[in-house]
């Protein structure tokens, strides 16, 4: 299967947060550790915000989190969201 740069970035991002633990991940902090051009990654945010798989807190120290639980994630969902 090959996956287009926006399901790739999208799943590296998934990836990443579930390590968190919950912690809230900041966009910088995600574009910078996974070199993933910020403004790309933001749009791509939004788009798993509005498929309900992460959740976002505005502010200072805002940020987004994973919002469903990991074993409800499915591959082909994250793919659908982003494509």
């Amino acid at each position: 299967m090959k996956l287009f740069k926006s399901s790739e970035y999208a799943i590296r991002a998934l990836v990443y947060m579930a390590t968190t633990e919950g912690d809230l991940c900041p966009v910088q902090r995600l574009s910078a550790e996974l070199n993933i051009p910020f403004k790309y990654l933001g749009r791509l945010m939004s788009n798993l915000r509005e498929a309900g798989f992460v959740e976002s807190v505005r502010g200072k120290n805002g940020g987004y989190r994973i919002a469903k639980p990991l074993g409800e994630i499915r591959l082909e969902q994250i793919v659908d969201s982003v494509e």
